[in-house]
């Protein structure tokens, strides 16, 4: 199983969806978006699980694409700041045939939920501005953010998801100097 957390590049300044690749067909107990579980974590803000939709929306299928929605997202879709868990239970993903559940952990025993602790290592984070994914807004991320204030389409930098690099998403960026999630 591989996963995909962001839109496949190191940015983590805007991560709208998270994409879960099977390695083989698998079938869902009920509705796929039930065996996904999303948790912000971290000292600062709201803690708690992500609003998710599932795409498709039923099984079977070999890949999942998930999106965010609710009080842990902001600017188009993006997750707020901060460290995300990510839980896959292992009791609603099975074989195509239903006979035999996910192996989560690898071992070769089924029934195993998979499961990452956000780290910006694995970089199951987000956080606004940061354009390297490194875990920290510093001068490289800020000289790729003025190279996009007021010269047109650079959707990471686009906080509040309308179109523009302007003061507002310079205000976000800023605000964000040196600090990690």
């Amino acid at each position: 199983m591989f996963v995909a957390f962001g839109d496949g590049t190191i940015q983590r300044s805007k991560v709208r969806r998270m994409v879960v690749t099977f390695s083989e067909t698998v079938s869902f107990s009920g509705p796929v978006v039930n065996a996904f579980t999303l948790r912000r974590t971290g000292t600062e803000g709201a803690i708690g699980d992500v609003a998710l939709t599932a795409n498709p929306p039923t099984g079977p299928t070999n890949s999942v694409t998930i999106t965010f929605s609710g009080l842990l997202t902001e600017g188009g879709g993006s997750l707020v700041d901060g460290f995300y868990n990510l839980t896959i239970d292992a009791l609603q993903v099975t074989t195509i045939n239903g006979t035999i559940h996910l192996d989560g952990d690898g071992n070769g025993i089924s029934g195993d939920n998979y499961s990452v602790t956000g780290t910006i290592a694995n970089r199951f984070f987000r956080l606004f501005g940061d354009g390297d994914g490194n875990g920290i807004v510093n001068q490289t991320d800020f000289i790729d953010f003025r190279n996009a204030f007021n010269n047109g389409p650079s959707d990471i930098f686009d906080y509040e998801g309308d179109g523009n690099i302007s003061q507002t998403d310079f205000i976000q960026f800023r605000n964000r100097f040196n600090v990690v999630p």
